[in-house]
């Protein structure tokens, strides 16, 4: 699919698709797992799974039965530690105000970060200790 950041962001712009993209940062979930983490009907968080899925955020997964993010669309990926500038950088390339929307990232779940660094929530990082 080839989509482009205008769709990646309207996609993203609801705050309950994006609430739904920071849930699935850590990890798949099904349908009806992500309408009881977010207290949501089913039809809706299923009509937001289909806005992400046609905006090429998320994917059904193999089993057919959950979903995933779609990690190339969003850039950042898993595992990786980001400095502010980089994570700045991402941003500018969708907004013209880099840090509502990298607030936006860490308040909704889909980044966390600590001492200028990011990285994707619910993956582990490497660290100059080792995992974190």
């Amino acid at each position: 699919m080839s989509e482009t950041p205008d769709e990646i962001l309207r996609a993203l712009a609801d705050p309950d698709r994006l609430a739904i993209a920071g849930l699935l940062a850590r990890g798949s979930a099904s349908g009806p797992m992500l309408a009881a983490a977010l207290d949501l009907p089913i039809k809706r968080v299923r009509s937001h799974l289909n806005r992400l899925a046609s905006a090429g955020v998320v994917r059904l997964s193999q089993d057919h039965t959950s979903y995933r993010l779609d990690g190339g669309t969003l850039e950042f990926e898993p595992g990786r530690r980001y400095e502010e500038k980089e994570v700045n950088a991402t941003v500018a390339r969708y907004f013209t105000d880099h840090a509502a929307p990298r607030r936006v990232l860490v308040d909704e779940g889909f980044l966390d970060r600590d001492h200028g660094e990011y990285w994707r929530a619910g993956s582990a990082v490497e660290s100059p200790e080792g995992v974190r």
